[in-house]
């Protein structure tokens, strides 16, 4: 049962950034936003979450946010 406070907890890691970075994740929470600045440090260190991380603005104005 999908966690109603991290509604992409079900998906992989690699599918949930493959999501995020195609702009196609239909909801986006704070925990996302963890989990994504967390697979980018793990990935590539702190470089890579600060990149990964200045995504959220284009993300945010395609959810219409």
């Amino acid at each position: 049962m999908a966690n109603p406070r991290a509604p992409n907890s079900e998906l992989s890691d690699a599918e949930f950034i493959r999501r995020y970075e195609a702009r196609s994740l239909q909801e986006f929470s704070h925990h996302d936003h963890l989990r994504m600045a967390f697979i980018y440090a793990r990935g590539g260190g702190v470089a890579d979450a600060i990149q990964g991380a200045r995504g959220i603005r284009g993300f945010a104005q395609a959810l219409g946010e």
